[in-house]
């Protein structure tokens, strides 16, 4: 093991004598070698890293892991799951070391204190210089720079993010004085971090955490101080504190863009709490090269199919339009976006003869429309007969076994199965999602793409009429 690399596809390069980055969508691969691999193995940026709660994906197996794609394999993991319960002692003397003390193996595992899924609880806490404190489980679990560099050391990730005073500076109002000192202080651990884990013998790659609150100049400053003083020792940059308040879009991508700007064009980005499709628009758009699938995870819990489609149509107007009733199911042909169409009529079909029945309790009732633009609620009766794969034309392993009348069953029995077959699925589309997404960055049509994306999720929620 060595940490990670990281290469920009020449075609997103800047121009000769250009050090910093430039915003936009761009590509390229992350390269690392499994402990339990003969050799380096590479995954295309941007991508999602698979959600875990204590080191590994909530309801999948090694062998359910094995069915996703290769990029899927590349883990998140918060040490927010370990630290109520267990020591890095406990984790680090498990035989073969703390990379065996998981039992699924991952293509690359990136570390973090805090879960996304998690963030808004960690500001009911004041951190000081000496320590943070982390939403876990069971409350809230102080953590020094030493504490955390005994976990890295026991866990053997790949790569990590450093300790951050994220909470709760990103909140609109708060003083800049205290986002300024929360900066400082993010900056101050980062060098405590990086003195404490350059001897170890996995040498993890370092990710600094950019702050800086809602204040576009803080994040900018806190940027150019880290890059300036720690560039060189640094694998990558995470830009924390978003998906907690910020307003979607212009505003967003002014916070993410002034973190971004300044740092070297030549190393990559991660974000998290950004895993809904509208938000990983943004941060594409913004030059972010990864993300977190923690929104699949969410879905999965809820009972949730993601069911949108991954990319448009063929038949369009104009840049990014879409024509009435014509949606894409992640296939190209003509044929199979007819085919989704008319499935997707005869459940609108289903569900408003369900709810014409007048049998059901109202609360029931407000489950029948299977959710909004990107998702469909398996709850909803009108899939308890309906002997259609989740999504028609996915080619995971739910949709070509199983129907949607399955899952709602397991569903209403509260069966285990259901979470299982929903998690695959739910991972499987997201990962085509993004891989839709650099298709489009690598045709130079990535506006369209986010476009059909914002413009359907609009139609869909009844923003529009037309």
């Amino acid at each position: 093991m060595g940490g990670i690399v990281w290469e920009l596809d020449p075609r997103f390069a800047p121009a000769d004598g250009e050090s910093t980055a430039r915003p936009g969508p761009r590509l390229g691969t992350l390269t690392t070698t499994p402990w339990d691999h003969p050799g380096p193995v590479g995954v295309p940026t941007p991508m999602a890293l698979t959600y875990t709660r204590r080191g590994e994906p909530a309801h999948l197996t090694p062998d359910n892991v094995d069915l996703l794609p290769r990029e899927a394999r590349t883990f998140h993991v918060s040490l927010a799951h370990f630290m109520d319960h267990l020591g890095p002692d406990h984790v680090g003397n498990m035989p073969g070391g703390g990379r065996r003390y998981f039992g699924c193996r991952p293509t690359c595992m990136l570390v973090t204190a805090r879960d996304p899924l998690t963030f808004d609880q960690d500001a009911k806490q004041s951190n000081t210089d000496a320590h943070t404190f982390v939403a876990s489980p069971t409350g809230t679990t102080k953590i020094t720079t030493d504490d955390y560099a005994r976990w890295i050391e026991a866990i053997q990730p790949d790569a990590f993010v450093a300790l951050a005073d994220e909470s709760p500076s990103w909140r609109d109002g708060v003083a800049l004085k205290k986002t300024k000192q929360a900066s400082a202080r993010t900056e101050k651990w980062l060098a405590r971090l990086l003195e404490k884990t350059k001897e170890l013998p996995t040498r993890p790659s370092v990710f600094a955490s950019l702050q800086g609150g809602a204040d576009v100049q803080e994040r900018r400053a806190c940027a150019e101080g880290i890059v300036e003083r720690h560039g060189t020792q640094l694998a990558g940059f995470a830009i924390g504190s978003m998906g907690a308040g910020e307003t979607p879009g212009e505003h967003r991508q002014s916070l993410l863009r002034a973190s971004i700007e300044p740092t070297p064009w030549d190393k990559p980005r991660y974000v998290a709490g950004l895993g809904a499709p509208l938000d990983v628009l943004d941060a594409l758009e913004s030059g972010v090269d990864l993300v977190e699938a923690s929104f699949c995870h969410q879905c999965t819990t809820q009972g949730y199919a993601l069911t949108f489609p991954v990319k448009p149509p063929p038949t369009t107007n104009g840049a990014g339009g879409l024509k009435k009733r014509k949606r894409c199911d992640g296939k190209d042909g003509d044929e199979r976006h007819e085919r989704v169409a008319e499935d997707e009529e005869q459940v609108a079909e289903d569900e408003e003869r369900v709810a014409e029945d007048g049998e059901e309790e109202d609360a029931n009732r407000r489950l029948l429309t299977g959710g909004d633009a990107f998702k469909s609620n398996m709850w909803a009766l009108a899939y308890r007969a309906d002997k259609r794969p989740l999504l028609p034309g996915c080619e995971c392993y739910t949709c070509e076994r199983y129907m949607r009348a399955y899952v709602h069953h397991l569903l209403q029995c509260h069966e285990m199965t259901a979470a299982v077959l929903l998690d695959i699925h739910n991972y499987f589309h997201f990962n085509k999602f993004m891989e839709a997404a650099r298709e489009a960055i690598g045709a130079g049509t990535f506006a369209e793409f986010a476009a059909f994306h914002r413009e359907r999720a609009a139609r869909m929620d009844g923003d529009d009429e037309t």
